[in-house]
């Protein structure tokens, strides 16, 4: 079974067993290692971000607004 199963599927008795079960997990995943690809267009990412902004200002107005530092008090 592959390792990503065998941890998010597991059944640990206790949490030093699912550690190892994790360091295992990265240990045979670095091994195998694969180069990542990125396969989205950043067009397409920006249009989802818009989206999104847009939709969380219909839900919290202003919810998107950077944040004010307060200023400490002296």
């Amino acid at each position: 079974m592959p390792w990503g199963r065998v941890v998010r599927r597991g059944s640990f008795a206790n949490v030093p067993d699912l550690i190892e079960a994790i360091f295992e997990f990265i240990a045979a995943s670095n091994e195998e290692g694969r180069p990542f690809v990125w396969k989205a267009a950043a067009e397409e990412l920006l249009v989802k971000h818009k989206k999104c902004r847009q939709r969380l200002e219909q839900i919290s107005p202003g919810g998107t607004a950077p944040r004010r530092r307060r200023k400490a008090a002296a």
